[in-house]
């Protein structure tokens, strides 16, 4: 007797309106949708939606030689601290070069520099100076395991910067990924305007806050420019940096010399900025009492925003950026501050542009490609095993359907690989059903009863549709691993669909064939 739980058929039926209602979303406006039921419809990738893919390149040159300069920089006021005799210092894209002042020693050398960066490593040599006399040099450079380890954080500090430049309001859905060990990828489906994806992404947006060069100054003098190239001789030495600001928002102010209202940017700098830029302001105030007026220069990425005069010890942690024409650039500005400053310069290597024609045709034909490969199953499967088969076709249907809401509900991007992964799924899950229904003629053959026949085809089926599944699942696995883009999207598809055509063939349709065969006892089979 064959007895099919009451519950299992709940369950299969709770399972399929549950899915229904995953799936649901892709027909259904967000408008038209409930407001407290969760909307996530299935994502199209760029190959089927349109929209922008760059390939950019990290210049690690630039990066190195910004934090060698750092380094350089740091390596100074350690010096003049330590009352230590004036050395030559240059700082490359390569390491750190400087003469051992006289009575320093190696050991003290390496004892700064382990406090700058314990990543640090030095190497020693000696130098002729003059005909007789030769002094000691020292070159500083990261330890290669450093290197690495630094272009790393990089990248991923990249493409955090990237996603937040780019995905501002968190609708975009952009697909960002390293590609090598200097390389970033970024497809933007659905947005069709590259330039000004490049206008993102073409700037570091380094935020400094610099003191404009006086006669008390020290150190490293550099010479920046404005937006209407004038000259402004700094202080090398950042006070303050992005990192210290909190927050950034675009609005208007007054010009304190016009009374007219200008667009500018308003920063709000945490704790610690908050503290520093106070006992700047201080200093500057106290010079301004002396007849020794400051200025701090705020730069972004090289080029002089604005240098305001420093009157008044500023305590409230906020600061203005002037001098933007219009409250859109303001807003720009205020994008990039807030999104973080880029660790390295990125250099655009490819650029292309998928129109939104050629991912309607895409779908179009994926969608025909599998209705037809659905199609082609189904009457193979009725006409070769009858009424297993249409069980089978059955599944099949119940296949697509659980596979399109995991889709949904895992917020996975469909590709055309995604849809060629569906109809290969399609194929699989056809595969086991046929294993299955050869078993059970095979059982009729020996002259097994229907029950016994169908229980054991599907017993004896099982560890051959397990075997062969996990190897392909293995295979999807290192697919997503080793892929990219596209690629993944199969991998996934694929992944998913080989787990759903296991359950649909092993559980679904034995157990409607149990129902079957408890609704209608039978002594032959049609197969």
């Amino acid at each position: 007797m064959v007895y099919v739980s009451r519950w299992k058929l709940i369950s299969f039926f709770l399972l399929v309106c549950f899915s229904t209602l995953l799936l649901l979303p892709n027909f259904v406006a967000k408008d038209q949708w409930p407001s407290w039921l969760f909307y996530r419809p299935i994502a199209l990738g760029l190959d089927l939606r349109g929209g922008v893919d760059l390939s950019l390149e990290a210049d690690f040159n630039s990066f190195f030689s910004d934090q060698y300069t750092q380094i350089a920089n740091n390596l100074r006021k350690q010096i003049r601290e330590k009352k230590w005799s004036y050395t030559r210092i240059t700082a490359t894209a390569e390491d750190v070069n400087f003469i051992l002042p006289t009575g320093v020693s190696q050991t003290q050398v390496s004892e700064v520099l382990s406090q700058i960066d314990p990543a640090l490593v030095v190497a020693f040599s000696s130098e002729a100076a003059g005909q007789t006399k030769e002094r000691m040099k020292a070159t500083i450079s990261f330890h290669p395991r450093a290197v690495i380890t630094l272009k790393k954080k990089t990248l991923d500090r990249s493409i955090e910067v990237i996603r937040r430049r780019i995905d501002t309001q968190g609708t975009l859905d952009p697909y960002i990924q390293t590609q090598g060990d200097n390389r970033i990828i970024i497809q933007v489906p659905g947005f069709h305007d590259p330039q000004m994806v490049k206008n993102l992404l073409g700037k570091t947006a380094k935020l400094t806050f610099q003191w404009v060069w006086n006669k008390e100054s020290e150190g490293q003098k550099v010479t920046l420019k404005d937006k209407e190239n004038r000259d402004y001789p700094l202080e090398n030495e950042a006070l303050l940096t992005g990192e210290d600001v909190t927050g950034a928002k675009a609005g208007y102010h007054t010009n304190a010399q016009t009374g007219a209202q200008e667009a500018g940017v308003f920063l709000e700098f945490g704790s610690k900025g908050a503290r520093y830029f106070s006992d700047l302001t201080r200093k500057g105030a106290a010079s301004f009492e002396k007849g020794d007026p400051r200025y701090i220069a705020i730069v972004l990425d090289q080029t002089v925003l604005s240098a305001p005069l420093i009157k008044h010890q500023i305590n409230d942690g906020h600061a203005v950026i002037t001098g933007e024409t219009s409250i859109e650039k303001a807003q720009e500005l205020a994008a990039l501050v807030r999104s973080g400053s880029l660790p390295a310069p990125l250099n655009i290597l490819e650029e292309k542009v998928v129109g939104p024609g050629l991912g309607e045709d895409s779908i179009r034909y994926g969608t025909w490609a599998t209705l037809w490969a659905v199609l082609g199953v189904c009457v193979f499967m009725i006409l070769s095993y009858s009424f297993f088969g249409l069980l089978s076709v059955i599944g099949v249907v119940f296949n697509l359907l659980f596979l399109m809401a995991a889709l949904s509900a895992l917020g996975a991007t469909l590709t055309l690989p995604g849809i060629a992964g569906i109809a290969l799924t399609i194929g699989m899950a056809v595969d086991a059903n046929v294993l299955i229904n050869e078993r059970i003629k095979e059982e009729l053959r020996l002259g097994r009863k229907v029950i016994t026949a169908v229980h054991s085809g599907y017993r004896r089926a099982m560890n051959s549709i397990v075997d062969s599944n996990l190897t392909t699942l293995i295979g999807t696995a290192l697919l997503y691993g080793f892929g990219a883009g596209p690629v993944r999207g199969l991998a996934i598809t694929m992944a998913l669909g080989i787990v759903i055509s296991m359950f649909t063939a092993l559980s679904l349709t034995h157990n409607l064939a149990n129902f079957w065969l408890q609704k209608y006892p039978r002594k032959t089979l049609p197969l």
